[in-house]
């Protein structure tokens, strides 16, 4: 019993002392494509995305970040949601530098279909959701009457 004790005190001691050793804990890079898990468990059978909307600008207001995107490609995308100016979120949390798929927003309840047609700007907000881990929220966009499918990095904790 006592060996159980000491090493329930010993390993969380580890954990601080590794995390205080005076190295800066390795940061992922936002330029860093999204989880190929997404892809394999999700979103398997598709192809990828050719027309990818551009990110415009981004703002925060208190805890939201309204995202502006602009379909830049000649065909139309579609984005599914529960309102035209949201969209179903993908989180990915930065583990030792590393973006790793964690959750997403799986609830269809009241979601449908947003078409966003050439050209078209549309302003999405998107909130973070895990106040524990550097986190960023993806967007997932289809082609329209393809199987071309993609995810677009929204928003990226500091």
């Amino acid at each position: 019993m006592g060996t159980i004790l000491r090493l329930l005190v010993f390993i969380p001691m580890c954990a601080v002392i590794a995390s205080s050793s005076g190295e800066p804990l390795k940061k992922a890079s936002d330029q860093l494509p999204p989880d190929e898990l997404w892809v394999c468990t999700i979103f398997g059978g598709t192809g990828p995305l050719d027309n990818v909307p551009k990110v415009l600008s981004r703002r925060t207001v208190g805890n939201d970040i309204f995202v502006k995107i602009k379909n830049t490609g000649s065909t139309t995308l579609q984005y599914y949601s529960v309102g035209s100016h949201h969209i179903q979120l993908f989180q990915e949390v930065d583990i030792f530098g590393r973006w790793e798929m964690a959750c997403w927003d799986i609830c269809g309840m009241g979601k449908e279909t947003f078409f966003l047609e050439p050209e078209q700007t549309v302003e999405l907000r998107v909130r973070f959701w895990d106040s524990n881990n550097r986190e960023r929220m993806l967007g997932h966009f289809t082609e329209q009457g393809s199987w071309c499918a993609g995810m677009v990095v929204l928003a990226t904790e500091p």
